[in-house]
């Protein structure tokens, strides 16, 4: 069923219960709570459901989230089947049913794979590029997108890649800069622009494709943040002047086209478009780049807990979510920092280096 208005949500006000079989059965947690499972009482369907604290920002959320789900470009969105207006925990809270992504987030599928190769790699990122090129012709910037909110909708080969969390979604007139929106639980995704707690462009985006497309190349990331300090100065350092490497034996393998491509998502530069990487021949053509195997499965396996510690350590971070009117926070040294991730790809390079091996 619809509840829903042009531009607008209008909650159904009768108990969730009356349509839906609740289930305590954790799917997922995000930034504001857990996702849990529930069944359609008249089709036994799964879904999820996600429980929002009933204020200004939850409604503009879904608003977007319903706007671009809604819009005929609109099929690699995770799905708003409908949402209710209820009390839940003793609090008003809106809870909205989604479609179940029983498929999981993107990393962990690539990890349970034995084998993935740079044309896989390409056409992943050409649909992350056209469905944030459908949010942006909308006039929607994501500033979420990392690789938990990209979802598999089943475990079939033929699962469809859906974009969800829209916690941090924003709406700007088209040609303008959004505001600022300080969220440091989002470091290691997001652009120098917001790192630098300045006004940015909905290219803030194409930045944290080129995370994702790194990783999917390499199978680690190009920069690591820390979640107890504010801004990670590593993070902040590299962010400002795109320093990364493209380190053998992961990156020896990889097309120039590829690494010219994320060259351009990572650059600390205004301005650009999501239409530029749509344009770029490694994604438009993407049928035609190499089937080169690539070592990414294997680093994945190899650090199968990384996805799940930076995970955690956004988590952390996001309960500590300042606003843009707070003061500056404080930052601490690398030396100082407790993040596990930080210390782990530490120590990797410590012992490389030992082995008189470049660091990758």
């Amino acid at each position: 069923m619809s509840h829903f208005r042009i531009n607008t949500i209008q909650p159904n006000k009768q108990p969730v219960a009356d349509d839906y079989i609740l289930t305590e059965t954790v799917l997922g947690v995000g930034g504001r709570g857990k996702v849990l499972e529930c069944h359609s009482r008249k089709t036994n369907q799964k879904f999820a459901l996600k429980v929002l604290k009933k204020d200004e920002h939850a409604i503009q959320q879904l608003n977007l989230h319903w706007k671009a789900c809604y819009h005929p470009n609109g099929n690699h969105i995770v799905h708003i089947q409908d949402v209710y207006e209820d009390i839940f925990a003793g609090e008003r809270c809106l809870l909205v049913i989604m479609e179940c992504m029983e498929g999981g987030p993107l990393l962990t599928r690539i990890q349970e794979r034995t084998d993935f190769t740079e044309r896989e790699a390409a056409e992943i990122i050409h649909g992350i590029v056209n469905v944030i090129g459908h949010l942006h012709s909308q006039g929607i910037a994501h500033r979420n997108l990392k690789p938990e909110s990209l979802m598999f909708t089943d475990t079939t080969p033929a699962a469809v890649l859906k974009l969800g969390g829209f916690g941090f979604a924003t709406e700007f007139a088209i040609g303008k800069p959004a505001s600022p929106c300080y969220t440091p639980a989002l470091q290691s995704w997001e652009s120098p622009e917001m790192l630098r707690r300045a006004k940015y462009e909905k290219s803030c985006d194409l930045w944290s494709i080129g995370v994702i497309m790194y990783i999917l190349l390499c199978g680690y990331p190009p920069f690591q943040g820390k979640a107890e300090a504010a801004i990670s100065p590593w993070m902040k350092a590299m962010g400002h002047h795109s320093q990364y490497e493209f380190s053998d034996p992961e990156w020896s393998r990889v097309s120039s086209e590829a690494k010219h491509l994320i060259r351009h998502l990572l650059a600390s530069v205004p301005g650009r478009t999501i239409q530029q990487a749509k344009g770029c021949p490694w994604v438009a053509d993407c049928t035609n780049v190499p089937q080169t195997p690539l070592m990414t499965t294997q680093k994945l396996k190899k650090e199968e807990n990384v996805s799940k510690e930076v995970e955690d350590e956004m988590t952390t971070a996001l309960a500590r979510m300042r606003v843009k009117d707070d003061p500056a926070p404080s930052i601490e040294s690398i030396g100082q920092s407790n993040s596990a991730l930080l210390k782990k790809r530490q120590r990797q390079l410590e012992i490389v280096s030992r082995k008189g091996e470049k660091p990758r």
